[in-house]
Order: structure tokens, then sequence, then C-alpha cells
């Protein structure tokens, strides 16, 4: 089996590991990935990580795959092994949860670190003080016998790049593809929308202008009749004049 096609067995695209005091944002980061569509043009096509699928995939957050499961470190840890790539929602709440450092070491160490990327919600990275460090221990040390060190993840900050471009920037790091060029598409992609916003616009505009010159109109033909309808009704009730009869006119002559 090669490496792509061992990807694409996978159950979930990414599996999402993260405090629950960060509960929001891990269903903002879920939502949003399960919802991006890849490039058109690019559907089919292989990387080094993947064929490009039609759609992102599912992605595992355990308040909406294992509800009130039961023994969910089991189910948690088999959800870890079925992922192709963590993402860590970082903030300093995270980084002092045993549980977001757990799932960190447990996928790397069947992983290696390549597939683990984060995203800075709260705090400040490296900052070494326990109130304001966001990065879990767990997302710093490698679990590879080749290399000792302290690494640095790939953690696009939401506050500095908005979510948009953050979601960009993580599905580039989890397809391996050029984040410039998702970009363009998107930009590309707004501006579509924003042309067929428009033109529904004037549309509707038109539309709506040509019912308010009807509805002028039937209102003032409703008046005319109305008018003459209250004409005709007035003529009807008014008195005919009397005509003075010959008797009167001959027998009583005015001055005597």
């Amino acid at each position: 089996m090669t490496a792509v096609q061992a990807e694409q067995a996978f159950k979930y695209q990414v599996f999402i590991s993260y405090s629950h005091a960060d509960q929001e944002w891990g269903r903002w980061l879920h939502g949003a990935l399960e919802r991006f569509k890849p490039p058109k043009e690019r559907v089919g096509q292989e990387t080094s990580a993947r064929l490009m699928p039609s759609r992102f995939g599912r992605v595992f957050r355990d308040d909406a795959e294992l509800g009130a499961a039961s023994d969910l470190p089991a189910r948690i840890d088999a959800a870890l092994i079925q992922s192709n790539a963590l993402v860590v929602i970082c903030s300093p709440k995270a980084a002092r949860s045993p549980w977001v450092n757990r799932e960190i070491a447990a996928f790397k160490e069947r992983r290696g670190n390549g597939r683990v990327l984060a995203v800075i919600v709260d705090g400040e990275p490296h900052s070494k003080n326990p109130e304001t460090e966001c990065f879990p221990p767990a997302l710093l040390a490698s679990f590879e016998a080749s290399r000792s060190e302290e690494i640095e993840p790939f953690a696009p900050d939401v506050r500095k790049f908005g979510r948009q471009d953050t979601i960009l920037k993580l599905v580039s790091g989890i397809w391996d593809i050029d984040y410039d060029a998702l970009k363009r598409r998107a930009l590309i992609e707004q501006r579509r929308r924003l042309r067929r916003t428009v033109a529904i616009a004037s549309g509707l505009s038109i539309v709506f202008a040509g019912l308010a010159l009807f509805s002028t109109f039937e209102s003032i033909e409703a008046g005319k009749q109305r008018d003459a309808a209250l004409l005709a009704s007035s003529r009807a009730l008014a008195p005919k004049p009397i005509k003075a009869s010959r008797w009167f006119s001959s027998s009583c002559p005015i001055g005597t």
C-alpha cells in the first residue's frame, strides 16, 4: 500500500485536541474544516500527502462524536489511531490540560511529529509563564528517537490571521499544498460570491421598483374610479329643480 493509499484509508481527516474551556473554538474549527471545499481544479490530483478529494472529510471532536459513550479513553485512543492529522487548539488552559497533553503524546508516539498542527486562540507561545503559555509540553517535544531537541509546531494565530486565513493555513499544512494557491482561489471565490450578490440585489431592486410603479398606477386608477363613482352618486342623490305651474304664474302676478 502506498503512502497516499494509506492516508486515504483513515476514518478521520483531523482529530481536534482541545481543552473543554475552549469548546466554542472546537466547534468553530470542526465546522469550518468539514465545510471546506478543495479547489475544483485540484480534485483527483495527487499531492505528497494524498489524492485531492472532492470534500474535506470527517473531523473528530469528542463532544460531537462520542456524546455520553462509556469507556471514553479507549474510544478517544481509537479515534486518534484512525485520524490522518492532529490539530491542537492552543491556549493557557489547553497547555495545562493533562488530557490535551496525553492526546498529543499518544498521536506522536504512533505517527511522529509531522502530522501535528496547532492553532493559537489565546495566550502566548514560549512565554514559560503558566498563566500565559499556550503550547502544551507534548506539542514542543519530539517523540522520534532521532530528534531530542524541542520542535517548533506549525501554529497560526487566529488573532493575527483571522479565521478564514487560519483555516487556509491549516488545510495547506494538512494536505501539503501551497497556501498562496489556496488564498488566491479563496479570493476568486469571494469575488464571485460578491458579483452574484450584487447581481441578485440589482435584479431585486428592479423587480421592487417595477412593483412600486405598478402599485402607484393602480392607486391612481383606483382613485379615478372612486372619484367617478362619488360624482355619479352625488348626481343621483341631488334634488331635482321644481318648475313653476301655469296657474301660479298667471293668477299671482308679481306686484299685485
